[in-house]
């Protein structure tokens, strides 16, 4: 790249292999850093405490994600973004959406909705991964029934990156 002064790598150019970059702007870039983010690329039905399907990647630069599903490959400190929007819910329902650890709640948020019109819940939040721990999302909700998940990039999605 021509805009490159500094690389430090193991001698794959721009690769998997290079480890930080100096831009001449002054901006550091960490090319293998652990980050991925997908999304529920269609419409989907769910129920309360389905795993959301999110099934497209728009990334994943440590091929981590798989089945809707994040499973980290190196010990640190993450930080995990989700967002869920469903439509067919009615005036008064509670909306909630769980970040999981290894199949256990580590993020929770929740809304009560004033209107059946579509809404979203997003959740964020710092998990400590050990490898092989994986994150997931599920839906909660207290609707007899099913609802359904707005597919999308902005609507429905799951974005995960390792920051130490």
């Amino acid at each position: 790249d021509a805009h490159t002064l500094v690389q430090i790598s193991s001698g794959i150019i721009n690769g998997a292999s290079t480890y930080i970059l100096m831009q001449d702007c002054g901006v550091l870039g960490f090319p293998i850093n652990s980050s991925s983010r997908a999304y529920l690329g269609a419409n989907a039905t769910g129920n309360n405490g389905d795993v959301v399907t999110v099934d497209t990647e728009s990334w994943d630069r440590q091929s981590e994600f798989a089945t809707s599903s994040f499973t980290a490959k190196s010990y640190g400190l993450y930080q995990v973004n989700g967002c869920l929007q469903v439509s067919g819910m009615t005036d008064g329902s509670r909306l909630i959406i769980t970040i999981q650890k290894n199949s256990v709640a580590a993020i929770v948020n929740a809304q009560v909705l004033g209107a059946a019109a579509d809404t979203a819940v997003c959740a964020s939040g710092q998990i400590e991964l050990s490898v092989g721990n994986s994150i997931n999302m599920t839906l909660g909700e207290n609707v007899v029934g099913s609802v359904t998940a707005v597919g999308g990039t902005s609507a429905t999605f799951l974005d995960i990156f390792k920051v130490q």
